[in-house]
């Protein structure tokens, strides 16, 4: 995932609270263990899955000897797209070209603007070192040069003059981006001069470079600075210091590793109590001219709800330091981008949600909507997580207007909720959809978005038992609660099928919210499994095999 979530700032105050509740809770299990299901089980001072053991030797010493999976297998057959211009319009929504990697991909010309019939995606190969495959521009090449412009299947002209080049995407990695972020990627442009020959021979390198596994983590002494944590669990203490230890290092870095708008909730989870006043800091550097900006690789023009997660982090900041000059300084930003966004056009008026794109910075869109989406579909979805985001930001602005003891009128967070509960619950699956789509249709997606239902239930948003059936129902596999469920594996299923340590975190606060000790056992145990085995905070796995993978 481009902008990668810092997921070692999130760890904390879950590690914390679940420790505690763990530590005084007695039940079926052993003393020394946490949890354990089929696939490993965690104790007070070691995580064994087979013949894989980590063991923390003291709280500051962990030694593990996990090996990565030896196969990374893919696709037999992969979805290819040309991006003309660096833009998704060589074919139309949900169209493709089909490589099949077992057999001659040389063979077959891929003809540009000429889509195939769909084929299986369902069998594995064992990925490749390289792709080599055929490219036929004439469609593209012939215009430009007998008409002085082309027009594309999705009805954009480009004239010969404005002729940037051809981009190769697919849903392999490292192929897998976005079209508007080709020109970041050179190494994928097979055209680039509209007189030049008109079928391109291109060998692509399909090489993932392994991660490298720590077989050991070692500090001398826990920071000083920082709260200390101690308890019969020598494994909790120890990944209570190597997750100080990660905030330690960063915290020495630039206020720049602070500017995108996933640093907030790591702010409003664990930074602002840890370090109130840097955070203070990180969030007035998202400020320019009293709007809040990110440095996400995409910015959008919907994104502006997302943004707003930065109200959760202010109030906590506050809730920890009391700063009035802070409370009103964050209270005008927070009042004025509320504006913004009220005259905006955002707000659908028919379903009382607000229209935003993706919450999360994603390689390639489809990983969070359908391949046949069109930028104007994307456009009119209202996400849970969004809207979640907004209702809290109006709650914050009332508890920042209690604490000037002045009056505050609006109902916009009541209504908000109401609006979420009203028109993203699914009564008979028991679980908010991810976002609504169709334009007037108002769909459900049948997904559902799970740090968004995280957030609803820690925010009080799921009320009328809709929290406890949540955390009650929640599918989690034996390695954690995936980003999405079910999981859409029509597109590269890492992004969907991801246990991501931070929304994790935020289904274990909530389990504890509700007294759920056994989701909130599983949930430590898959928070602790990958960060113990690899002896490291960050590492998102798949929900499947429990093997790092990276988003």
């Amino acid at each position: 995932m481009t902008g990668k979530i810092s997921h070692f700032r999130v760890l904390l105050l879950a590690v914390l609270l679940a420790a505690t509740l763990l530590s005084c809770h007695n039940d079926a299990i052993p003393k020394d263990v946490i949890t354990q299901n089929e696939k490993f089980t965690v104790g007070i001072d070691k995580v064994v899955e087979g013949k894989w053991v980590a063991e923390a030797k003291s709280a500051t010493h962990l030694v593990t000897n996990y090996q990565l999976p030896a196969n990374d297998s893919i696709p037999a057959v992969i979805r290819v797209k040309l991006a003309i211009n660096g833009h998704d319009n060589e074919l139309r929504p949900g169209e493709y070209h089909y490589i099949d990697l077992t057999e001659d991909t040389e063979a077959n010309v891929i003809k540009a603007c000429v889509a195939d019939h769909k084929r299986s995606l369902s069998q594995k190969i064992v990925r490749p070192s390289e792709l080599k495959l055929k490219i036929d521009l004439s469609a593209i090449k012939n215009d430009l040069n007998d008409k002085g412009f082309f027009v594309t299947p999705t009805h954009d002209t480009i004239y010969a003059e404005n002729y940037k080049g051809v981009w190769l995407t697919a849903d392999i990695a490292p192929l897998d981006i976005e079209a508007e972020q080709c020109p970041l990627h050179p190494e994928l442009l097979i055209d680039e001069m509209p007189s030049s020959g008109e079928v391109s021979n291109v060998t692509i390198n399909l090489s993932i470079p392994q991660r490298e596994v720590s077989k050991e983590w070692n500090i001398n002494s826990p920071n000083a600075y920082f709260p200390v944590y101690e308890s019969p669990q020598k494994l909790m203490d120890l990944l209570h210091n190597m997750s100080i230890e990660e905030i330690s290092k960063n915290s020495a870095q630039s206020h720049d590793n602070f500017i995108a708008s996933q640093e907030c909730y790591a702010i409003a989870l664990a930074l602002a109590y840890l370090e109130p006043e840097k955070s203070m800091q990180a969030l007035k550097s998202m400020v320019t001219d009293s709007i809040i900006t990110t440095s996400d690789s995409i910015e959008t023009y919907n994104s502006l709800a997302n943004k707003m997660i930065w109200a959760t982090a202010a109030w906590n900041v506050y809730c920890v330091n009391g700063d009035k000059e802070w409370l009103k300084y964050s209270y005008d930003i927070i009042v004025k981008n509320l504006e913004i966004i009220e005259n905006s056009g955002l707000l659908n008026r028919e379903t009382g949600l607000y229209r935003a794109t993706c919450p999360y910075n994603v390689s390639n869109i489809n990983q969070y909507y359908p391949p046949w989406a069109s930028v104007a579909d994307i456009f009119e979805t209202t996400p849970l997580v969004a809207n979640a985001i907004m209702e809290h930001a109006y709650r914050v602005v009332e508890l920042m207007c209690d604490e000037f003891e002045i009056a505050n009128y609006s109902r916009k967070a009541e209504s908000i909720k109401d609006a979420i509960n009203h028109r993203l619950w699914e009564e008979f699956k028991g679980y908010y959809s991810q976002y609504l789509y169709g334009g007037t249709l108002n769909m459900m997606s049948p997904c559902s978005d799970n740090m968004g239902q995280a957030l609803c239930v820690l925010w009080d948003i799921a009320d009328d038992n809709r929290g406890e059936t949540l955390v009650n129902e929640m599918h989690l596999s034996y390695y954690g609660i995936p980003l999405t469920y079910p999981i859409n594996m029509s597109v590269r299923p890492e992004f969907n099928n991801a246990v991501i340590p931070m929304v994790q975190a935020l289904w274990n606060l909530a389990a504890a919210r509700n007294d759920n000790i056994a989701m909130l056992r599983r949930g430590i145990g898959a928070q602790i499994r990958p960060q113990a085995l690899l002896a490291s905070c960050d590492v998102s796995t798949s929900a499947t095999t429990g093997a790092p993978i990276d988003i």
